[in-house]
């Protein structure tokens, strides 16, 4: 990874502050933008105030594509600024190569094409978009984390105990944000470059890490705020848009339910397996307990409603736990939640402003009446679909109306007010919420960690009842939440790793529309469960190996 080329305007050493105010609830991370081009570490550092003004951009790389909105100033050269924020590449990689969604666009690295059909390549501007952006995020972070030392406070005469104390905790959030990055990384990527705060300031090669060495550091990270003996420790109950513990656990939870896919060495392998070896019950005990954490301790309770976790006003929902927070006036850009609700419209369908709260119908991603077919349409309350002027059929790739609608996400608040803006939705985007961690229990139990089988049938159960399902089987198994999991948790950025870890998004023993670039569904090269680490990285940076397959 050569920084100077994957950097437009954050120079290490320097700090990039942009808003990633909020209104309301939020005035947590209600900042003033520093301008890094005159800005310097020194100046910075200088006003205490600014400590949690860099911390805001941090997190802002979850939200914001550059230093204005919706658009201009960009942090990523040689892409679409749009294409380049982070959440929007997070959606392309996620869902596009799954039965989830599947897009239409036919561009200039061809998305549709490239990501629905699994034939992505080392050179695709989309999957380089994304990598970029994800070790922006870990630059982001250690920059926060080297500038916020005890020794660095003291050097800037600072010795008020309370704000020292604040830093710390702000240090902790810095700390979960670069562990989210890195987990990412390898779910994404597999072996990737690895940097922390103690790496020289500047341009040079990182060395290259083994997913499971990143894994483990991960694992450490999040363990020490939480539970550790530090005192840099993330709070049980974090201001709105931040992390506390409980976002730590979930987080912990998906590492050890993953972790046989995340520590498979396949250095010297010709390929990568589409099944990855069976895990292990110690690890499926840590998910399953990490998991029990957030549904017992962390004070979320599913929403009555589960159409109201996707709103306008979804940050009054008691089920989410972390997020990615969206502001029609305050993180305004053209990737997050404005790109996730406007390419899921169609611009000839009735009704847009009154039915999901915005004119904007880019006509991107859509579903299959295969993956439809998961659901209980008609009772089940989590099928959102719109299928005016669409056709039942997969015959064209690149026509929006082949295939089913996905209404999901609306830019409408509980009571059907339109939110502060009709272009930019202030849906926020769930990253994780309580439903997820108590499917992670159940499968966990169910994979061989130690847990209780009738405890997890009741967390199924109060899933299923909130969608108007009968119980679940007592018989139920391992592979009977894969499709739970499809109708809960569809286009939350889940599948990919689902599917993976079921050992099925390459695979024959189960196809969909697209898949392997074919109209039924066919089985592609098993390499794909990664994706390739792009190209000008791997000519940038000698010390990196490309993945198998590539």
């Amino acid at each position: 990874m050569n920084f100077k080329k994957i950097y437009n305007k954050f120079i290490l050493g320097a700090v990039a502050v942009a808003s990633f105010s909020m209104t309301g609830c939020v005035n947590d991370l209600d900042t003033s933008p520093i301008d890094p081009r005159v800005e310097v570490s020194d100046n910075v550092y200088k006003n205490q105030e600014n400590y949690l003004k860099v911390l805001s951009k941090v997190y802002g790389n979850l939200s914001l594509s550059g230093q204005k909105g919706p658009s201009g100033d960009g942090d990523i050269n040689g892409i679409d600024e749009g294409h380049g924020q982070f959440l929007r590449g997070l959606f392309y990689a996620m869902e596009y190569p799954t039965d989830e969604a599947n897009n239409c666009w036919q561009n200039e690295f061809d998305l549709s094409f490239g990501y629905t059909t699994l034939s992505y390549a080392a050179s695709n501007g989309y999957v380089t978009a994304l990598y970029s952006r994800i070790f922006i995020g870990v630059s982001y972070a250690n920059e926060f984390i080297r500038e916020s030392t005890d020794d660095k406070l003291a050097a800037r005469g600072v010795t008020d105990q309370a704000f020292i104390n604040t830093i710390k905790g702000f240090r902790a959030e810095a700390r979960f944000l670069r562990a989210l990055y890195y987990w990412y990384a390898i779910d994404l990527f597999g072996n990737v470059p690895f940097v922390t705060e103690a790496d020289p300031v500047g341009s040079f090669n990182p060395q290259q890490k083994k997913k499971a060495e990143i894994f483990q550091y991960v694992v450490d990270e999040l363990t020490e705020i939480t539970d550790g003996s530090g005192d840099e420790k993330l709070v049980d109950s974090a201001p709105y848009g931040r992390a506390g513990k409980y976002a730590a656990y979930m987080l912990l939870s998906k590492l050890f339910l993953n972790k046989n896919v995340y520590t498979f060495d396949y250095d010297g392998n010709s390929t990568i397996p589409a099944r990855y070896p069976s895990g292990v019950a110690a690890d499926y005990t840590e998910a399953a307990r990490y998991a029990k954490l957030v549904i017992d301790n962390g004070g979320y309770t599913l929403n009555s409603d589960y159409a109201n976790n996707f709103r306008a006003d979804n940050h009054l929902s008691p089920e989410l736990i972390f997020t990615v927070p969206c502001d029609g006036a305050r993180t305004q850009s053209f990737g997050a939640m404005t790109f996730v609700l406007s390419a899921s419209l169609w611009t000839d369908w009735s009704g847009l402003e009154d039915n999901y709260g915005t004119s904007n119908a880019w006509g991107g991603h859509r579903s299959t009446e295969e993956f439809v077919a998961k659901f209980a349409e008609g009772t089940d309350t989590r099928a959102m679909f719109n299928r005016e002027l669409m056709r039942p059929t997969n015959d064209d790739i690149y026509d929006f109306k082949s295939g089913v609608g996905v209404v999901k996400y609306k830019n409408l608040d509980q009571s059907n007010t339109i939110g502060k803006n009709k272009s930019h939705p202030d849906i926020d985007f769930p990253l994780f919420r309580l439903s997820d961690a108590m499917l992670m229990y159940a499968e966990a139990v169910a994979r061989g960690g130690t847990g209780d089988r009738a405890t997890a049938t009741t967390y199924l159960n109060q899933i299923r009842t909130r969608a108007n399902q009968g119980d679940i089987s007592d018989t139920w198994s391992v592979a009977d939440l894969l499709d739970e999991r499809a109708r809960e948790l569809y286009w939350e950025c889940h599948r990919r790793t689902d599917l993976i870890r079921y050992g099925v998004l390459t695979s024959s023993e189960y196809v969909w529309p697209y898949k392997g670039n074919s109209e039924t569904g066919a089985a592609v090269e098993s390499y794909k469960n990664l994706f390739p680490i792009p190209q000008n990285e791997i000519g940038a940076n000698p010390t990196l190996t490309q993945n198998p397959g590539y």
